[in-house]
């Protein structure tokens, strides 16, 4: 056991030493980084209560990116930046938790691999009046997490706004499950990307920001979730998402009690917000069964947003607007080979939704659309600034219940097959399917593409044809 040591620079229990296996390093301080160790490789270590002033209240490495730690426990540690871990570090199949930092409670700029990132925080700490990165955080250097579980961390700060990032801060995200973070901006993500990720039920309690300004999402599944300015959204399944949120006792670390947040009648509570930090498109993704203010809403000038190959059904909002709304003069909405089926306003189950334009009632809507379905009974009277080849007032004919696993998939005598305008992305794609269940069905069939996120591979018989 390493215990109550200090040093005025690196290591205050540990410094620079090949190999500490199973041991404890615990109640010790840097002056510098790395409060229980530094430049050490630690494996079955326990590493807890530890203070640095500078990064790695538990461990860093911020001399030797090539030493890695495996299989640890680090609890309890805080630091400026990165409470449990910091500079550059790699982790290996450890546990991360409750830490405690300005900036990336869990860890920062550093890589972890198979690791659990639990119930970190990231606060304010006197003049240091900008946390972010709740559980993950990077600036200069990139922060890399892969087959992981990040839960449970939060960022705060009591009075004031600039706070972002809940599970993580400019952190990219690879095959990992995110839940029950908590953020005001960005409960999820803010800046950086998730890749073959599993989001859900993360809490943005004051500007329903869940993820927020991340360059990409690709593959993953998003459950209850907003996006804002999210960049590039790719093979997405985006769901569930009501402007509610629930964290019973124990699933956050700052909420102590049961926190619900539930207003979806507010005009903030939009699932997809696009402004002027950026693009967004959006891109062979299904998008089912969500309740918010509006679905897509484009409240700023800037970049246009684009809506290619998806499927927007069964969906429900909650205003006397429309799914689609388009605030003042804004860069124009463009729809492509999109189908959009069996969505209601919350007052009027009979009918799909109005496309809600600029200015009010009397104003065109500033969409364009090109090669997409609406469903039966959609009906507003507005008129577009451009349509061409729209299928109207046509059932796309999803599966529905012959396939409970792919309920949006298109049935054989859908008039959505092969509809589709086919672009350079296509080739070599797979349809939503890769998100859902790890599907491999093509893009292109015979050189062509359906409309929505679903390719049709039964042969006549009903069969499927199966890729894998």
């Amino acid at each position: 056991m390493v215990e109550k040591c200090y040093s005025s620079a690196n290591g205050g229990g540990v410094y620079y030493c090949d190999d500490f296996r199973r041991g404890r390093i615990v109640n010790n301080e840097s002056a510098s980084s790395g409060g229980g160790a530094s430049n050490v490789r630690l494996d079955g270590t326990y590493v807890a209560n530890n203070v640095a002033a500078a990064s790695g209240g538990g461990i860093a490495y911020n001399y030797d990116n090539n030493t890695s730690s495996t299989n640890c426990t680090i609890v309890g540690n805080t630091a400026k930046t990165g409470g449990g871990v910091g500079d550059s570090a790699r982790i290996y199949d450890s546990v991360i938790s409750n830490n405690v930092a300005v900036l990336g409670g869990g860890i920062a700029e550093c890589t972890a691999y198979g690791c659990k990132i639990l119930h970190n925080l990231a606060r304010a700490s006197g003049s240091d009046n900008y946390p972010k990165g709740g559980g993950c955080y990077a600036k200069d250097k990139a922060c890399n997490v892969y087959d992981s579980v990040i839960a449970g961390n939060a960022c705060i700060i009591e009075s004031s706004t600039a706070r972002t990032g809940g599970a993580g801060q400019k952190t990219n995200f690879y095959r990992c499950e995110i839940f029950n973070n908590f953020c005001p901006v960005g409960a999820s993500l803010n800046e950086g990307f998730a890749e073959d990720c599993v989001i859900s039920n993360n809490v943005s309690p004051t500007y329903m920001h869940n993820l927020r300004l991340t360059t990409h999402l690709t593959r993953c599944r998003i459950y209850k979730e907003s996006l804002t300015s999210p960049g590039a959204v790719t093979d997405c399944l985006i769901s569930g998402y009501d402007g509610t949120w629930t964290l019973a006792p124990g699933e956050n670390v700052y909420t102590n009690g049961t926190f619900t947040n539930a207003d979806p009648g507010n005009e903030n509570y939009k699932l997809f917000i696009n402004n002027a930090n950026g693009i967004c498109s959006v891109t062979n993704c299904l998008i089912v069964a969500n309740r918010a203010y509006s679905i897509i809403s484009k409240d700023k000038t800037g970049e246009p947003v684009t809506v290619v190959n998806c499927t927007i059904a069964d969906n429900t909002n909650v205003c006397m607007f429309g799914g689609f709304r388009m605030d003042r003069d804004v860069t124009p909405l463009y729809l492509k080979n999109t189908i959009i089926c069996g969505n209601r306003q919350f007052n009027d189950s009979s009918k799909d939704w109005n496309f809600y334009p600029r200015y009010g009632s009397s104003q065109e809507c500033n969409i364009y659309l090109e090669n997409c379905m609406i469903g039966p009974g959609w009906l507003n009277g507005q008129t577009f600034q451009s349509c061409s080849g729209l299928l109207s007032q046509n059932d796309p004919k999803f599966c529905r219940h012959r396939d409970p696993a792919h309920p949006y998939a298109l049935r054989l005598n859908s008039p959505a097959i092969g509809k589709g305008t086919v672009e350079a992305w296509m080739e070599g794609a797979y349809d939503i399917r890769c998100a859902i269940d790890d599907g491999e069905y093509p893009r292109l069939r015979d050189g062509k593409v359906d409309l929505g996120c679903y390719q049709c591979w039964l042969d006549p018989t009903g069969i499927v044809v199966s890729f894998r």
